[in-house]
């Protein structure tokens, strides 16, 4: 797998667990500000970011997208994401 490939599935994996907890919180649930994977820095880390350097208009685009995802349907796998995890992916790159 390539580090794009990997870079998207990452973001996929991070999308469906956003997915989940701000579905749980919608319920009224709470507490879930320490439930995070820690994708953000493994992507950065990816990308080529070092840790500390990461600009607000990048990890603007990252929570943005990451928030978008209530706007799809739950699915197994989270196929239809992909597009979206794509296009974060493209959006991520275009602002290194």
């Amino acid at each position: 797998m390539n580090s794009q490939k990997l870079i998207i599935s990452l973001l996929l994996q991070d999308m469906r667990h956003n997915q989940l907890i701000l579905g749980l919180e919608k319920l009224g649930f709470v507490g879930f500000d320490y439930h995070t994977l820690q994708i953000f820095e493994i992507v950065a880390e990816l990308m080529g970011l070092q840790p500390g350097t990461v600009k607000n208009i990048w990890s603007d685009i990252y929570i943005i997208y990451m928030e978008k995802v209530v706007q799809y349907d739950i699915e197994p796998l989270g196929k239809n994401l992909i597009p979206l995890a794509e296009e974060c992916y493209e959006k991520l790159l275009a602002n290194l």
